[in-house]
Parts: structure tokens; C-alpha cells; sequence
């Protein structure tokens, strides 16, 4: 058995991997060595450092869970840690289990402002619910594609949609590299793992729950429900906002006479601000439900008010509001999908959509926008609340009741505290 001179790449490896007459592997590119193991299923990667008229071999990982792409694109750190000739130890994870390290990783989100509060929820339910119970016993430097396969990935997908699973995936793989970048582990377990790795099959967008069809089903259904949850279902129809942006918006940040709905980055998915046109059927409805506040007794800032918190409503307040006239079908991402599928019906362009929608961008996007975006906006909204004028007026009118917003908020909305999402 010899070494084999090859460049290092996971083909090459596995290449040689069946080849018994070949026990180690190097690239004259790097002071790296590959050896194999007995039964050849896994490698391990060293170091090579020339010293005293010798060499001197300092393992830092196993392949196949460590790759080559990986291994040589942490080479300069590794190198320049053992010629300080510091602590072996500090070459292997700081967390003992991947338990510890997710119980870490939580802790962490729960106080993170930076991330919106349903991104802290999806954290919390995706480690607490299942990557703990499922990989929580697991030590970190015994994670491979074998025991993800058939400790998380092959139970979950024969209980969850796929997007599902992806989702705690990426939970999973964040949390490790969150745990490198802050330097509690030199390497993350999962480098250079994939999603594809363990399914192949592509994950289809979901169909819309809600189409232009049911409209008129939607307006029968919201006749009775309260006015604030009219008015999120139309203010959400109109423009295709997100549920968050919505239910935070402030009546400081709409101008009628210059015609502008301005969205702060703070209250965005994407962080990025965004300013939407008002039509005049829009100013209309929005004139509308500020006098059906006043005339209740509110004046306050905010278009969907928390009186009892004198914030705005809550995520699930808002989507209990949805809930209203949803009755369960379908969901406000749904009014969301409907707005965007029209766009798309009528001819709007593509990229208009897109930034109506403020979806990220990248930069060439973000310059074709700022071309011609502000009119082009316009005009798409224009379009498309006179078709909703044209075939749904009955919906546009439904801003119409004698409760009083004091007795319903006060009633029903007993929220805890403000949080963004």
C-alpha cells in the first residue's frame, strides 16, 4: 500500500477510495494528507509541518464529513494555530454535543434583535420540537451523512412536507456556522453538507390557496367579520404587503397628498425600505377607516392598534384578524400570492412585481429598478385596482359597521407585548 499523488477533490477521493493498493492520498499544492482507514469508509485529514529535520502530522478532521473544498479553504488558520503551537484541542469542537451547541444556538437567537420575532419562533420550534430530540445525543465530531440520513433527514420526510425539512436544515446548518464564525468551533461538522445530499427531489412552490375566482366568496365571508380585519384583508389585497408590514404601519408614514405609503426597513423582511403609490381608490379606503377610528374614539398612531399595550397588534393577533374571514382556507400569504398572480395576469412587468412585492434583490436588479420603477408602480397598481374596481366592487366597500374599535380591541385583543414579524 503507497501514497497516490492526486489533486484534491472529492471525485479524486472517492476515486481512489475502493483502490486498496492505495492507503493515502496527497496534493502537492498543500501540506495535506488524506488516510484512509481500514474498512476505507472514512479518512482522515493531517496537516504536514516540516520541522527539525522531520515532519510532524496534526490531524484536524475526517473525511467524508470534512472535504477537501472545506479542509483547504481553513488551511491558513490551521497552519498558523499549530505553528504557535497552540493547544491540539482547540482543533476539535468546543461543543461536546450537537445538543449543546443548539441549546447554545437558541439561547443566542431568543435575545437576537437583529432577527424579526417569527424568525426567533421558527429557531425555537425547529430546535425544541425536532433537531434536539432527534440529533441532540449526537457528539459533534461523529456527525456524518449516514447518521443525518437516518436520524433526521429519512423520519422527517415521511412526516413533513419537504419544505419543511428544509427548513430545519437550515436551522441545523446555521447553527453550526454561526458557532465557526464566533470561534466556539474551529470547523462546522456540516461543511460542505447539502440538502441534495440527502434528497434529490425539487421542492415545488406551493399553489395559492386563493384565487381571483373567490373573491366574491371572500367579500360574503368578510361582510361579517370586525372592521379592522376588513380592512387588513383590503389594505393586504391592495398592495401585497406581508401581514408584519401591515399591522405596523403608522398612520405618520402614509401621505395622501404626495400619494406615498412608506414602508420602513425596520418593519421589512428584507430590511429594505420600501415605498408603495397610493391610488385614489387606496387613499379612499384608507380615509375611510381613519374616520371610522376617530368616529370610535381613536386617534392614535397606528393603523391596527393595541389599546391596551398603546403599541401595535401582535403576529398572531393579525392573523387571528385574517383568521376572520379566512375561517382557516387560506392564510394572509395567500391575499399575498392572489395580488401577485393578478399582476402577473395583467401583463405587469416582472421586475415591477418583484419590488412592488420587495422581494431581495441584487444589485444589477436594484438598477434596472431605480430606472423606471417609481412610474412604472404607479401605473401597476393603477391597473390593477381598476380591475378590482371593474369585477369586485361589492369587496372594495366593506369598510361599513357600528362597533365601536374600543369594545372590539379591548375585547379581543388582549396581547402580551409588540413584537416585529
Amino acid at each position: 500500500m503507497g501514497t497516490q499523488v492526486i489533486k484534491f477533490s472529492e471525485s479524486e477521493i472517492k476515486k481512489h477510495q475502493t483502490n486498496h493498493e492505495v492507503s493515502e492520498l496527497r496534493d502537492p499544492r498543500y501540506p495535506l494528507r488524506l488516510r484512509f482507514r481500514a474498512k476505507r469508509a472514512k479518512a482522515s485529514w493531517y496537516v504536514v509541518r516540516c520541522r527539525n529535520s522531520g515532519s510532524e502530522w496534526h490531524k484536524v478532521g475526517d473525511w467524508p464529513h470534512l472535504k477537501a473544498k472545506d479542509v483547504i479553504a481553513s488551511l491558513s488558520q490551521l497552519q498558523a494555530k499549530i505553528a504557535c503551537e497552540t493547544n491540539l484541542g482547540m482543533l476539535e469542537p468546543g461543543f461536546q454535543t450537537v445538543g449543546e451547541a443548539l441549546q447554545w444556538y437558541l439561547l443566542r437567537s431568543q435575545s437576537d434583535t437583529t432577527i424579526t420575532s417569527s424568525r426567533r419562533t421558527t429557531i425555537k420550534w425547529a430546535v425544541t420540537r425536532h433537531l434536539i430530540p432527534l440529533l441532540g445525543h449526537i457528539d459533534v465530531k461523529d456527525i456524518d451523512h449516514a447518521k443525518l440520513d437516518e436520524l433526521m433527514f429519512w423520519p422527517l420526510q415521511q412526516q413533513y412536507e419537504l419544505s419543511t425539512v428544509r427548513s430545519l436544515w437550515g436551522v441545523l446548518k446555521q447553527a453550526f456556522r454561526r458557532a465557526q464564525k464566533l470561534k466556539h468551533i474551529e470547523l462546522s461538522p456540516l461543511g460542505g453538507f447539502e440538502f441534495s445530499d440527502f434528497i434529490e427531489a425539487k421542492i415545488k412552490p406551493k399553489p395559492s390557496e386563493l384565487s381571483g375566482d373567490q373573491l366574491d366568496e371572500v367579500h360574503a365571508a368578510a361582510v361579517n367579520a370586525s372592521v379592522p380585519a376588513r380592512a387588513m384583508l383590503l389594505i393586504m389585497l391592495l398592495h401585497g404587503t406581508r401581514i408584519g408590514e401591515t399591522r405596523l404601519a403608522k398612520w405618520s408614514q402614509l401621505c395622501f397628498d404626495s400619494r406615498r405609503w412608506f414602508i420602513p426597513e425596520g418593519v421589512t423582511k428584507t430590511k429594505q425600505a420600501l415605498t408603495l403609490p397610493l391610488t385614489e381608490q387606496a387613499i379612499h379606503i384608507f380615509k375611510q377607516y381613519r374616520a371610522w377610528q376617530k368616529q370610535n374614539g381613536y386617534e392614535g398612531v397606528f393603523l391596527f392598534p393595541n389599546l391596551r399595550h398603546r403599541n401595535a397588534i401582535t403576529s398572531n393577533r393579525a392573523n387571528q384578524l385574517i383568521g376572520e374571514i379566512s375561517l382557516g382556507e387560506w392564510t394572509s400569504h395567500s391575499i399575498r400570492k392572489l395580488a401577485r398572480s393578478t399582476w402577473m395576469d395583467l401583463g405587469i412587468d416582472y421586475m415591477v412585481c418583484e419590488f412592488l412585492l420587495n422581494h431581495a434583490m441584487n444589485r444589477l436588479d436594484q438598477t434596472y429598478i431605480h430606472t423606471f420603477a417609481e412610474q412604472q408602480k404607479q401605473q401597476a397598481l393603477e391597473k390593477y385596482h381598476d380591475w378590482l374596481r371593474q369585477n369586485h366592487a361589492p369587496l372594495l366597500s366593506l369598510l361599513v359597521t357600528t362597533t365601536t374599535l374600543r369594545s372590539f380591541l379591548e375585547s379581543k385583543a388582549r396581547e402580551p407585548t409588540r413584537s416585529k414579524g
